[in-house]
């Protein structure tokens, strides 16, 4: 017995190691930016911000989603590889004209095991969650989805309807209400503006939002990824080892089984919006040396976890 909860704990550190949503967030740990990585958050905000304005100067652009490249974990994780954006692992929601500043960011960051909250960021405050990679994807809406999020989001201050409570889960399942992660959180968003934009303006919940989503047929048009989750992880899971801001317990037994998972990605986002035909355009910036920050400082929290 002792060589089998040795195994388990094991087995449930190296997913810890690996999450797959690797940037959205703390997660427990006090994270200290060393000079080269504030160097590098500027410079890519900077690169980032130019090239919105030069869209809005354009096509009056102003709600784009950002996604960043948190980890390098979906390589060994993600089993579909949704779109050629997959590997980016968090995002986000940019507003130009929101009241705390151009090129506002809303989106859900996991604060702690199963905490989490909204947060309104600026680009390089958005840049500063120690990324893998210093590079972005940017998706831009049709600006009737666009108008429908500056509603939502700035007009009637909804940011928190499309919020769980802070149930956090970096593996929620996209097709219930049980847990969520920040991208589910998005596509939470990006439904209740297609449904705001289809006429159906009566919907001021997250339940709503996901009672929306099944029952009009978008599910087909939500391409969950697949994340791979071993057998001695599940079990350790379900024993409470392993990561304190993941969970297996909303998923269906038959997902379980299979150890693959459905959960959104930065790529299942895109996807659906080009499966809704509300997509304009998706690029990606990089810096020219996109490499990690090597001096960030961690000081983890045990007391925490």
């Amino acid at each position: 017995m002792t060589k089998i909860i040795g195994s388990l704990l094991l087995v449930c550190l190296s997913f810890k190691g690996h999450t797959v949503d690797k940037g959205s967030g703390t997660a427990c740990e006090n994270t200290q930016m060393g000079p080269h990585g504030y160097q590098k958050a500027a410079q890519m905000s900077e690169k980032v911000l130019n090239y919105l304005e030069k869209k809005h100067a354009k096509s009056q652009t102003k709600v784009v989603l950002l996604g960043r490249a948190g980890s390098n974990s979906p390589s060994e994780r993600f089993q579909k590889k949704v779109s050629q954006y997959w590997n980016y692992t968090h995002a986000g929601l940019a507003y130009r004209n929101h009241p705390d500043g151009m090129w506002t960011i809303i989106h859900l960051l996991n604060d702690c095991g199963k905490t989490s909250s909204i947060y309104a960021q600026s680009m390089m405050k958005f840049f500063m969650d120690d990324p893998y990679a210093y590079r972005t994807v940017i998706g831009i809406p049709s600006i009737d989805i666009q108008n429908q999020l500056e509603t939502i989001i700035i007009q009637r201050n909804m940011s928190k309807a499309m919020f769980n409570n802070s149930v956090y889960s970096s593996v929620s399942n996209p097709f219930n209400t049980q847990r969520q992660n920040s991208n589910e959180y998005i596509l939470d968003t990006l439904v209740l503006a297609y449904a705001y934009e289809q006429g159906t303006t009566d919907i001021f919940t997250r339940e709503q939002a996901k009672d929306y989503l099944l029952k009009h047929d978008l599910k087909k048009h939500v391409i969950a990824e697949q994340v791979k989750i071993k057998g001695l992880e599940s079990f350790g899971m379900a024993l409470g080892f392993g990561p304190k801001n993941a969970t297996l317990d909303d998923h269906p037994r038959s997902e379980r089984k299979k150890g693959r998972v459905n959960m959104v990605s930065v790529g299942t986002l895109l996807e659906f919006l080009v499966n809704i035909g509300e997509l304009q355009s998706s690029s990606e910036l990089a810096l020219t040396d996109s490499t990690k920050a090597q001096d960030t400082i961690y000081d983890r929290d045990k007391r925490s976890r």
